[in-house]
């Protein structure tokens, strides 16, 4: 509300920014139940407004480049399915594997390519489809 009554006076995109990457650093410090949303929350409630803005204004920005665009454009899909693509890993591979550090960054690469592939197919093939069904207008009567 206050970036759209033109009175957001908080910080710009990049202290905003910086705060939320601490905010993630500091979560394994915090042993409370909620520490993940006691040390992002911040971070994100002035993240959020300073990138508004920013749009607002033209400021450059780093989610303004193509592929972060697209990688948006796609999150909602990859929310739908990495936790299914997860758990068929945990399937193959057991819920407790041993790998050394090599291995183990190439099975998060190969999970995280395969869920942004799934969730490419799921925006390409559903929600892409399906919004232009729900946008589409409405052909107008002909009156005689």
């Amino acid at each position: 509300r206050l970036v759209l009554l033109g009175r957001w006076r908080g910080p710009g995109l990049e202290a905003s920014l910086a705060l939320a990457v601490i905010g993630y650093f500091l979560v394994p410090q915090v042993t409370a139940e909620y520490a993940a949303t006691a040390c992002t929350i911040t971070g994100f409630a002035l993240l959020i407004p300073a990138a508004a803005v920013a749009d607002l204004h033209g400021l450059p920005s780093l989610w303004r480049r193509r592929r972060l665009v697209r990688l948006g454009e796609l999150s909602f899909a990859f929310y739908m399915v990495h936790l299914l693509v997860l758990r068929a890993g945990t399937r193959l591979l057991g819920t407790r594997p041993r790998f050394d550090l090599l291995t183990g960054a190439a099975v998060a690469a190969v999970a995280f390519t395969v869920s942004l592939g799934l969730s490419w197919l799921l925006y390409e093939g559903v929600e892409q489809p399906a919004r232009r069904l729900l946008l589409r207008r409405p052909a107008r009567r002909r009156t005689a």
